[in-house]
């Protein structure tokens, strides 16, 4: 109450006061997390440290696990606190709002109302956007949604840095399976015109008229708008997208596996067509 009363009024607030209520306040906790104090903040950023407020506002960003705005709010409030110190970087803030931002983003476009505002993972984003209706999933969508991807990679390398690193392993691992879903559901958006053009690779020796029968799909579509807005070179932009060689044999894997079809000859086939339709692309 006392140092309360000395905020208010603009007095001198004595050290022993500033520190008992400095543990008093680290012991309210943010209620999704033990341990995480929740009102730290406001104490920390009127004492002038600025930058000891913005992490434990991270803190309870990254334990808030029912409303996206919520979150918003915690990120954008550290944000502020960053900036008020000229050496410091809110590189961690950012990345956490860039997750804020894709989420709202798919959710709006592809989720219920009821889930508008639920703090979801990557992957259940990449459910919502794969279950939503066709007509919905256009080339920008997909890219969008594999630009998610790619961020929430740089988002767990930097928040990962200091962990094991089977851990961060792990993370990358799943977020490369994701990828190749989402390029799987791009691939059945066409996947009549796919058919024949792989019939027509196992008929022919010749296959250049393979690229043109594919270069309208939503496939060369999407890989050619994510080449034009990513910066790099070509291989690495496909790389990092989950269309490098490795990637599109798993994809091929995947395809051929959910069509029952022969399994060697066709999925060398559809290899070989994934890669050359790539070809297709503004590359």
């Amino acid at each position: 109450v006392k140092l309360a009363e000395s905020i208010r009024t603009g007095g001198h607030v004595d050290e022993f006061l500033d520190l008992e209520f400095e543990n008093f306040l680290s012991g309210h906790r943010h209620e999704a997390s033990n341990q995480v104090p929740h009102l730290e903040w406001i104490h920390r950023l009127h004492s002038g440290y600025s930058v000891k407020a913005a992490r434990v506002l991270l803190d309870c960003a990254r334990t808030e696990q029912k409303s996206l705005a919520q979150r918003k709010t915690l990120l954008s409030i550290g944000k502020l606190a960053v900036w008020c110190e000229k050496e410091a970087t809110s590189e961690q803030v950012e990345v956490q709002l860039d997750y804020v931002y894709d989420a709202q983003n798919i959710l709006r476009d592809f989720g219920g109302q009821n889930i508008q505002d639920k703090v979801s993972t990557e992957e259940a984003l990449v459910d919502i956007l794969l279950e939503g209706n066709n007509n919905n999933k256009t080339c920008g969508k997909y890219a969008y949604c594999l630009g998610m991807l790619e961020r929430a990679e740089n988002r767990i390398q930097l928040e990962n840095s200091s962990r094991e690193i089977n851990v961060v392993t792990d993370h990358l691992n799943d977020l490369a399976v994701l990828r190749v879903r989402v390029w799987w559901d791009i691939v059945l958006q066409d996947k009549n015109t796919w058919k024949r053009a792989v019939k027509s690779y196992l008929e022919s020796s010749d296959s250049s008229f393979v690229e043109e029968m594919l270069a309208k799909t939503k496939f060369v579509k999407t890989a050619d708008l994510v080449i034009k807005e990513t910066e790099g070179t070509t291989d690495t932009i496909l790389s990092r997208y989950g269309l490098d060689r490795a990637s599109v044999k798993i994809l091929a894997h995947k395809v051929v596996e959910s069509s029952g079809e022969d399994q060697k000859e066709n999925e060398a086939a559809w290899e070989n067509v994934l890669y050359k339709a790539l070809t297709s692309a503004n590359v």
